[in-house]
């Protein structure tokens, strides 16, 4: 094999791994474990006294005379906020980002157990950013579990907004940024996604503010609260009407035999015990444990909530997207339970690969597109005719069938077109700035013979190109020609002035 097929041949190949590459980014695996970075405790937001709607809040009726809102107030008081960052090599300019929140009823659970870390990990080996982050919970913070889906609404949107507002430091593409979780944490995401302010405030007027403060009152202060979609695994919704206020699309996975969380209607636990203030009801044993307390009574007091209340399943929130004509899929995991990713016992589980594969898929459907071209359909043959990409991307690749190209500028080419042919076709496919391939884009050409303006047009073109070529050799000719004489001459010690 000689020099020049040698090169050709390595360069054949680099290409071919590369399109490798991209085809399977998002969906396989194309990063090992010891590859992917995690930085942890990134500080995503502050409850901050002194910030947003502490002042406001601090001096009203209700708080002056309630000491349990006082007690939750100096709780949060200086809390920060944290997550941490799983994140692949960076061999594309951006990359999507996945948000991530854990399980636990609200009481238990953090960023870092076994489930967020599979969660995590998975994707970012496929090539995503992902935040494993963690949320105020129950515990001594607050006594309704109500309440509690409220304020980890607000620092779920706390972490949106965050990671929005810092997408470059992490080479994240803002406008996809994906919000989900298992259990309480797609309780949370689904919240946080399609929770409206203006409607709470027609239903609780100003009860929820003076509490805990608006929706997006943690945190920075970016408008944008909105997921690109939202992924729920054994999640639940209070409200189905609320899923009308946001065209977001869902992933639902939901194991036909929960019984935490039901696959579509009844409270939480419901198996456990109906009386939530029973000393032997599962949340308040796991507050004990933590050095909380639950009182539905109290809570009903001071806050006019119901502590707990009944979550629509996965089944049900689909038939409403459905109806909604909201982009939505559901996954309903026969003879599974709660649990879809890790077990208990911490194994995983046998339905967690096609729930990864599927998701997988989802999501890569979202960041989708199809190429387009832009230029004549009618042109003469061997006139030089310029075809341009529609959008910008990180990779163009182009196909002539009927003719060549002559020049080639990355997000446009020029054809001539053969005139033994009388219809070409050029194909495009680009890769975005993701690394995602497009479908191919197809532009048929009708070849025709040129006009004889065409040919004078196409001869006063290439004349054109010709003659300021030879004005630039002619003038860069004189010009070494001058210094050169002028050297000369120098040196003899002639003197020009």
């Amino acid at each position: 094999m000689n020099k020049a097929a040698h090169i050709y041949a390595i360069l054949f190949l680099l290409l071919l791994f590369q399109s490798n590459a991209f085809s399977q980014r998002y969906t396989k695996k194309i990063f090992s474990l010891d590859q992917i970075t995690i930085v942890e405790d990134i500080v995503y937001a502050e409850i901050n006294p002194n910030g947003f709607f502490y002042n406001s809040i601090e001096n009203t009726e209700i708080v002056k005379r309630d000491t349990t809102i006082k007690r939750f107030l100096n709780d949060w008081m200086g809390k920060k906020l944290r997550a941490d960052v799983y994140t692949p090599p960076k061999d594309v300019p951006l990359r999507p980002m996945v948000l991530f929140f854990h399980g636990g009823g609200f009481i238990i659970g953090q960023k870092n157990d076994d489930v967020a870390k599979t969660f995590c990990m998975e994707l970012a080996q496929r090539g995503y950013v992902v935040a494993s982050v963690n949320y105020r919970q129950v515990g001594v913070s607050t006594a309704s579990l109500k309440s509690a889906g409220y304020i980890a609404a607000q620092d779920a949107r706390a972490a949106l907004r965050f990671f929005r507002k810092t997408a470059s430091d992490y080479s994240v593409d803002s406008n996809y940024i994906y919000i989900g979780g298992e259990s309480t944490g797609a309780v949370v995401a689904l919240h946080a996604a399609f929770l409206d302010q203006e409607e709470l405030q027609i239903e609780l007027g100003n009860q929820i503010d003076e509490h805990f403060g608006c929706l997006d009152c943690i945190g920075t202060e970016l408008e944008n609260s909105k997921p690109r979609a939202v992924i729920n695994i054994s999640g639940g919704i209070l409200d189905l009407d609320i899923l009308s206020n946001n065209q977001i699309p869902v992933i639902s996975f939901h194991g036909t035999s929960d019984k935490v969380i039901k696959i579509n209607y009844g409270l939480p636990r419901a198996n456990l015990s109906t009386n939530y203030n029973s000393s032997k009801n599962w949340f308040n044993k796991q507050l004990k444990n933590f050095g909380g307390y639950f009182n539905i009574e109290e809570t009903t007091k001071s806050f006019g909530l119901a502590g707990i209340e009944p979550l629509y399943g996965s089944e049900l929130i689909h038939k409403k997207l459905e109806q909604l004509k909201v982009k939505n899929e559901y996954h309903a995991i026969k003879d599974y339970g709660h649990h879809l990713i890790i077990s208990r016992n911490g194994t995983v589980r046998g339905s967690a690969p096609q729930l990864f594969q599927d998701l997988s898929k989802f999501l890569l459907e979202d960041m989708y597109f199809t190429s387009s071209i832009k230029g004549k359909d009618e042109v003469p043959h061997g006139i030089s005719t310029e075809y341009q990409s529609a959008f910008d991307a990180f990779d163009y690749h182009w196909t002539i069938d009927g003719g060549k190209i002559t020049d080639y500028y990355g997000k446009s080419v020029k054809v001539k077109w053969d005139k033994h042919h009388q219809i070409g076709t050029i194909r495009l496919v680009t890769t975005s700035h993701m690394g995602v391939q497009s479908a191919p884009s197809v532009f048929q050409i009708a070849i025709q013979n040129p006009t004889f303006d065409d040919k004078v047009s196409e001869f006063v073109k290439e004349k054109k190109s010709l003659t300021l070529l030879t004005i630039i050799s002619i003038f860069s000719i004189v010009t070494i020609l001058l210094y050169n004489l002028v050297k000369k001459r120098s040196k003899k010690g002639i003197n020009f002035s």
